[in-house]
């Protein structure tokens, strides 16, 4: 018989299908998030970014702390060397710059500030400039602000301020600065009370306002957001505004069943946006406040806080399910992406 011919396919090698980016996944977003992981042994911690152009986060392992942007979203500072066992020692400031360049996980760093650093903040709505608390030893705190707008230039520190218990700093703009502070009582083992105090100075030291209620944050009209903790067992937290002098001037006007989660300014400062939750684990909502009124979005899921990305068009709000709403405050409109596992928890919002 004539031999039978042997047909053979070849099968072509498949690429796989390109992931979405996170810009595919939220069109019309574009900046870098930031996670911070915090491992079980308190000495090391793993730094995530993920990059609106990118399709998955990349991490990288930081002896580092938990990472605060300034208002442009493109520096970053963090205390190094900091953990829950050595507050009283504190740390050093770690600086971070052109963020929006780096094509790294995570940028080299060699810049350091201060010793023995208890806490920092940057303000409100200017780039580069920072504000600390680090400790000078006999149970003396000071404030100090520094611009660190360019790497290359040393850092000439203004001391604003003096305490006399551990403080760290809540809140700084243009007129005041917000630190909360820990008496220190007894003998080699202090003794804290309930909850620290809040303080309000402007910019010369002076103090103007002292408060142990909760502080929540500054709103864009000028008022600040504070939270009464001196209510009944049966009794939801009160939430009222203050003024320079953390006298109640008034109250946003949700229900009292409402617990505010977090602050977040725009980075102009013109909006601010006020994470609520409910006692019961309910529903949140984000109140968006300017000068010209506010506006309420409300949803269906229980986000835990809050950021403005730095071009003001977008809230990021994780939530308990491992998700991540960025949110349309004009439209109260969202878009929910998964997140990856053990990514770690939303610190920032950068460029």
């Amino acid at each position: 018989p004539a031999p039978t011919a042997v047909t053979t396919t070849t099968v072509p090698d498949l690429e796989p299908e390109p992931q979405p980016t996170l810009e595919n996944l939220v069109p019309g977003f574009e900046g870098t998030l930031y996670f911070a992981h915090f491992s079980s042994s308190l000495s090391q911690e793993r730094m995530t970014t993920w990059r609106s152009e990118l399709s998955a986060p990349l991490s990288t392992e930081l002896p580092a702390g938990f990472p605060q942007l300034d208002a442009s979203g493109t520096r970053l500072a963090m205390i190094r060397g900091q953990s829950i066992d050595n507050d009283f020692m504190g740390g050093v400031i770690s600086l971070f710059w052109n963020l929006s360049k780096s094509h790294r996980p995570f940028p080299d760093s060699d810049s350091f500030l201060g010793s023995g650093v208890t806490g920092l903040i940057w303000h409100a709505t200017e780039p580069g400039q920072l504000a600390w608390i680090e400790s000078e030893g006999d149970e003396r705190w000071v404030l100090r602000t520094g611009d660190v707008e360019d790497p290359g230039i040393p850092v000439e520190p203004v001391t604003v301020a003096e305490f006399d218990g551990i403080s760290w700093p809540l809140y700084w703009d243009d007129e005041y600065v917000v630190v909360a502070t820990y008496e220190l009582e007894g003998g080699d083992e202090p003794l804290f009370p309930s909850g620290p105090l809040i303080g309000l100075f402007d910019m010369t030291g002076t103090p103007l306002a002292i408060t142990d209620d909760g502080f929540i944050g500054r709103l864009a009209t000028g008022e600040f957001m504070l939270l009464d903790t001196l209510v009944g067992p049966e009794e939801s937290p009160v939430t009222y505004l203050a003024d320079a002098g953390f006298e109640p001037v008034g109250q946003l006007g949700l229900v009292s069943s409402r617990i505010p989660f977090g602050v977040a300014r725009s980075s102009q400062g013109d909006v601010t946006a006020v994470l609520f939750g409910s006692r019961d684990d309910g529903p949140t909502s984000i109140l968006t406040i300017d000068e010209a009124g506010t506006a309420e979005c409300r949803f269906s899921s229980s986000l835990l806080s809050v950021f403005w990305s730095v071009d003001g068009e977008w809230l990021v709000a994780p939530d308990q399910q491992g998700h991540l709403s960025f949110i349309d405050p004009e439209t109260c409109t969202e878009v929910r992406v998964p997140l990856p596992n053990d990514v770690g928890s939303l610190a920032a919002v950068g460029r």
